[in-house]
């Protein structure tokens, strides 16, 4: 399932973008914010989008104007126990202008 909204397409990782996911994972600041370590070379970011971003609710966030360029990933889990929704994302920050 694709989502769109004015500027971003939001869907789901695909393997091949393995390399525009380690462009930003692999910058310090971002992943220990969101809890997780920085990706230490493309091949490991290739697993974390097999074992991690494959998951159906986890989408990569890019451009509508290169689609093809992973700038961000967002996700949503379910707490149905506490009827409660987490909605949680990370992005590239030189690219939002916010690094």
């Amino acid at each position: 399932m694709n989502l769109y909204t004015e500027r971003l397409l939001l869907r789901p990782f695909k393997n091949t973008d393995a390399a525009s996911l380690f462009d930003y994972a692999s910058d310090k600041r971002v992943g220990p914010i969101a809890g997780w370590p920085a990706h230490t070379s493309v091949e490991n970011s290739q697993e974390i989008i097999k074992t991690v971003l494959s998951d159906s609710l986890t989408f990569a966030v890019c451009f509508k104007e290169a689609p093809e360029v992973v700038i961000g990933s967002i996700g949503i889990i379910l707490h149905t126990q506490e009827k409660k929704l987490f909605i949680y994302g990370e992005k590239k920050m030189q690219k939002l202008g916010t690094g």
